[in-house]
């Protein structure tokens, strides 16, 4: 049996005054995998294949422009196997310059660090 992945709303968010750009994170271990952000259409729309994740958990996406500002950008589903279900990844906003870091982290209130992922490529 195929499954077929429910339309939910907000899989891209319109950039407006964000950052337009396209951007790769790497993640770092423990995390396994990348996550794209293109936002060069005018619509931000972001891409993630993340695995070593809690399993089955609804995991945040934190754009850090640097080291002191931070934000919740998307938030994307696990699966029980750790690896982020993408067609689950809901953003709420574009990032609001090019990427320092993105952070995951649990989207409850416990609001625990899961991991970091860092530009794949120095800024050119």
């Amino acid at each position: 049996m195929t499954r077929t992945p429910p339309s939910l709303p907000n899989s891209t968010v319109a950039v407006q005054s964000g950052y337009g750009g396209k951007e790769d994170f790497c993640a770092q271990p423990p995390l396994s995998g990348r996550m794209s952000y293109d936002g060069t259409s005018g619509t931000a729309r972001p891409t993630i294949t993340i695995g070593e994740l809690p399993p089955n958990s609804q995991v945040a996406v934190n754009w850090l422009n640097n080291s002191t500002r931070g934000y919740v950008v998307a938030a994307v589903a696990s699966g029980s196997d750790g690896n982020a279900v993408g067609w689950s990844l809901r953003s709420f906003r574009p990032g609001e310059q090019r990427g320092y870091q993105l952070v995951l982290s649990t989207a409850d209130a416990a609001d625990t660090s899961l991991g970091t992922l860092s530009p794949c490529e120095p800024p050119t």
